[in-house]
């Protein structure tokens, strides 16, 4: 008898006519939080936020349900002072602590163009249940256009909790004879990325934005009113909102306060790689943002006003621009990691020495 070896045959994976093999890799995903979070009067309330993936983008929702009286006077900004604030909190810190929602929305109008409104309040006289929908986007990364960039993001999957609150305010934030209704909630829409490799999570940066408040004390010329900038991270962007002295809600944003505006920075030489205006800086940035839309004045709904005019009380610095080397900018903005406090200054002028 001869034996002989027995032919191998190669095992071919099975494959359907039509339809790709699945290659690992990473998967995008957005998806709504199925938990809404109801409005309770001068009360923080959260929900919990998804761990199953690096959160890139998150959408807030605002669906407000009003009221109001038979005499009614508007506050500006209604909308986001009727929300209040907003915080994300992780079992490693906090990743936003914001106060005053009216910066996120004007963040918000520097990142889209100008495009994201909101709607006009409804002073018809006694009125209830009247209900507006007003967007918020909380976009971690370098590129707001891309909903999914994992250039900054929260890495959620390494997290043993992690919690969105809305900070609520009282009911009559939104003005003089409007009420905010017990019905009033956010929805949350949170995209992110899934299946990242450990190596592909270390490029990716953790997002601060936090709120600072320094208080204008006194008038201040040639640029004498200096404030300390935030220590211990790649600093990208200050999102500057100037109030005049009323008491909240009324407070109102104003041009009339700042007359000038600097970035020092002592350590290095002594430079002082910005100084402007305000109404340059605020001219400036709408240049390089491509310009911006203003919000209905609130009294022509059938011509809203649509002029390319920056916001009242609002300017941007963009710290990327003053990282130059050669030609080639930081992408992150100054490297304050392992700065002493004072290394880095924003000084102003005041005209006006009252307000925030």
């Amino acid at each position: 008898m001869v034996l002989r070896r027995p032919i191998a045959v190669p095992r071919m994976p099975l494959r359907v006519p039509g339809v790709r093999p699945v290659i690992p890799g990473p998967v995008p995903m957005a998806t709504r939080v199925v938990e809404t979070i109801a409005f309770s009067a001068s009360t923080p309330v959260g929900v919990k936020l998804p761990r199953d993936r690096v959160i890139t983008q998150i959408g807030l929702l605002f669906e407000v349900v009003y009221d109001t009286d038979a005499s009614v006077t508007v506050t500006q900004d209604p909308w986001y002072k009727m929300l209040g604030g907003v915080s994300i909190e992780g079992s490693v810190g906090k990743f936003v602590d914001v106060k005053d929602a009216r910066l996120l929305h004007f963040r918000n109008q520097k990142d889209y163009a100008g495009t994201h409104h909101a709607p006009k309040l409804d002073i018809t006289p006694s009125q209830t249940g009247l209900v507006a929908y007003v967007p918020l986007n909380l976009h971690f990364g370098n590129n707001p256009q891309s909903a999914f960039d994992l250039s900054a993001a929260i890495r959620a999957e390494d997290l043993s909790s992690l919690m969105l609150y809305v900070h609520w305010p009282a009911a009559d934030r939104g003005g003089t004879g409007v009420t905010t209704g017990t019905t009033s909630l956010v929805r949350l829409m949170v995209w992110g990325v899934q299946n990242l490799t450990a190596a592909q999570k270390e490029r990716i940066a953790t997002p601060k934005i936090s709120q600072v408040d320094w208080p204008i004390d006194a008038v201040y010329s040639d640029l004498g009113k200096e404030m300390a900038l935030p220590t211990g991270y790649m600093l990208r962007r200050s999102l500057l909102m100037v109030l005049d002295n009323v008491a909240a809600p009324n407070d109102a944003r104003a041009d009339d306060r700042v007359s000038e505006l600097a970035v020092l920075l002592p350590k290095q030489q002594g430079r002082t790689p910005y100084r402007s205006t305000w109404r340059q800086a605020k001219v400036h940035d709408l240049g390089r943002a491509g310009g911006e839309v203003a919000a209905d004045d609130g009294t022509t709904l059938a011509a809203p006003t649509v002029d390319i005019t920056p916001d009242l009380g609002i300017a941007q610095l963009d710290y990327r621009e003053f990282t130059l080397a050669g030609v080639q900018r930081n992408p992150w903005g100054l490297d304050m990691r392992a700065a002493a406090e004072g290394d880095a200054k924003l000084a102003f002028s005041i005209a006006v020495g009252t307000g925030y």
